[in-house]
């Protein structure tokens, strides 16, 4: 057995009483020994405190309360305002466009016919029309 797995089993305690002893008084007469199970500790000590700790009971039913909780809904009920308010704006600019140019098309003798044929564009409603758009 090499001085690491030496060491390693020394930490764990898995090693008889006189072999632990031999273990000690190796530590204490070895420099370089003593330093690697100085580095061998480090790192255990590392290991435990980065050891990732278990939820506490219940962890998930806190989670699940604490969203419930809280205003989740907000962000989307602010970009559904806003989105009604963009469309709102829009809509009312086209009517505007609309009506300017079913205002111009009527002025300039446009295509005859009713005012809301004027203001959406359409042809004047006769079978030739009708046979024409039908196919």
């Amino acid at each position: 057995m090499d001085d690491r797995e030496l060491l390693i089993r020394y930490r764990d305690g898995d090693l008889p009483d006189e072999e632990m002893a031999g273990v000690e008084e190796r530590l204490r007469s070895e420099p370089e020994l003593r330093a690697r199970w100085e580095s061998l500790e480090g790192i255990a000590t590392l290991l435990q405190q980065g050891a990732a700790r278990s939820f506490d009971p219940f962890f998930a039913a806190r989670v699940v309360a604490r969203l419930r909780k809280s205003d989740s809904s907000a962000p989307v009920e602010g970009m559904y305002e806003a989105l009604r308010w963009i469309f709102a704006r829009v809509a009312v600019a086209c009517v505007v466009v609309m009506l300017a140019l079913g205002a111009y098309s009527a002025l300039e003798g446009g295509y005859g016919g009713s005012m809301v044929d004027s203001v959406m564009g359409l042809p004047e409603a006769t079978l030739e029309t009708a046979l024409a758009l039908g196919g």
